[in-house]
């Protein structure tokens, strides 16, 4: 969910549907890959040794995504939350106008 949010926060709208079919191809194409990875690396490095390096691995891919400044800086998606807030301030009519104008 963190990683579609951030893609539709720092995508253009004209862009989100391309984005994002991009992603589902690639996350596609690439998941046979994880069952052979493992195969290999249990075949290679026995039981124990492969979890843990596959553990390792998974939790380096996080901790790199998690402490990345871009990802920090990619800010707050703007959409029907962000909407909802401005209702609740009453800067903003539920039919979408200004309120007070």
């Amino acid at each position: 969910m963190v990683g579609c949010s951030t893609r539709i926060a720092v995508t253009p709208a004209a862009l989100h549907g391309r984005v994002d079919a991009s992603a589902t191809f690639l996350s596609t194409v690439l998941l046979p890959l994880a069952p052979l990875l493992g195969g290999l690396a249990l075949d290679q490095l026995g039981g124990r040794p492969a979890t843990i390096a596959l553990t390792t691995a998974l939790v380096g891919t996080a901790l790199v995504v998690t402490l990345s400044r871009d990802v920090r800086r990619a800010g707050q998606p703007r959409g029907r939350r962000g909407r909802a807030v401005a209702v609740l301030r009453g800067r903003v009519g539920v039919g979408g106008g200004r309120v007070g104008a």
